[in-house]
């Protein structure tokens, strides 16, 4: 069994990841470069964010009302 800090690692923080990207990037119309550099990324990491090759997404995390809120909070 996986300790709950690798299940959050694994499954919990690239949704948020993807949350928080486009949140930045389409929201507020920062670029991806300024994106990476804020949430101490690579380019190449966020455009795989932004066409969900990277980060899985969880439609129970990143559907939440309270998790929006508070991706909105931290974007």
């Amino acid at each position: 069994m996986k300790p709950p800090c690798m299940i959050v690692v694994q499954h919990v923080l690239p949704p948020l990841r993807v949350a928080i990207a486009r949140e930045l990037i389409e929201t507020h119309g920062l670029k991806k470069t300024k994106v990476s550099k804020l949430m101490g990324l690579t380019p190449a990491a966020i455009t795989q964010y932004m066409n969900m090759k990277r980060g899985e997404t969880s439609e129970s995390i990143i559907n939440s009302d309270k998790v929006r809120e508070i991706v909105s909070k931290i974007a």
